[in-house]
C-alpha cells in the first residue's frame, strides 16, 4: 500500500462539476487530492493507496456511497469517511454514522463546511498517529518485560545449577 502525504484526500463523485468545486476549495486548504468519478475506480485506489480522509457522494451510478463506506472499513477501517449528498435523508445519515462516517454535508457545499470537515479529519489523523506511537511504545515495553522475565529465568536457572554443583561438590568432599 502506497503511503503519501498526511493530508491526502480521496474525493468520489460522479459529477465532474462537484469534483471541480471540491478540488478548488480543498487545494486552497493545502490538500493533496485524488478524484474518482466512479465507485469502482475509488475502490481500486482504496485497496492500493493510503488516504488521510475520504469524501464520497451517496448517489453514485455504480455502487451506493454507503456500500463504499462498508468496503472502506474492510481495507482502511481507520480512515475518516465523510458523506456528501444533494439528497441526504435521515435514514442515510443514520446508516452512515452507524457504519462509521465521521461527518456529512449537503450539496452545494460551502468552503466553511469543508474547512470544518478537514479540521476533523486532521484531528483524527493526529490521534491516529499518536495511537500508533503509543502502540509501538507498548510493544517495546512488552518486549523489554518479556526479555527481563527471560533473563531472570536464566539467571535463576544458573544460580540453581551453581548451588546444585556446590552442594554436589560438598557432598563428594564429605564422602571422601
Amino acid at each position: 500500500m502506497k503511503v503519501k502525504s498526511q493530508r491526502r484526500i480521496l474525493l468520489i463523485d460522479d459529477d465532474p462539476v462537484i469534483l471541480e468545486i471540491l478540488t478548488h476549495h480543498l487545494k486552497g486548504l493545502g490538500m493533496e487530492l485524488v478524484t474518482c468519478l466512479t465507485s469502482k475506480e475509488a475502490l481500486r485506489k482504496i485497496e492500493t493507496e493510503k488516504f488521510s480522509g475520504i469524501i464520497s457522494d451517496l448517489n453514485l451510478p455504480d455502487i451506493h456511497g454507503l456500500e463504499i463506506l462498508k468496503k472502506v472499513r474492510a481495507y482502511a477501517w481507520d480512515t475518516p469517511f465523510v458523506i456528501c449528498s444533494g439528497t441526504l435523508t435521515s435514514e442515510h445519515l443514520l446508516e452512515g454514522l452507524r457504519l462509521g462516517a465521521i461527518d456529512f454535508f449537503e450539496k452545494p457545499v460551502k468552503k466553511e463546511q469543508l474547512q470544518q470537515v478537514m479540521m476533523r479529519i486532521s484531528e483524527i489523523g493526529k490521534r491516529r498517529i499518536q495511537m500508533s506511537v503509543d502502540l509501538e511504545k507498548l510493544k517495546f515495553e512488552d518486549n523489554i518485560t518479556e526479555r527481563t522475565r527471560l533473563y531472570n529465568s536464566i539467571v535463576k536457572n544458573l544460580e540453581t545449577n551453581h548451588l546444585f554443583q556446590v552442594y554436589n561438590n560438598d557432598q563428594q568432599s564429605r564422602n571422601q
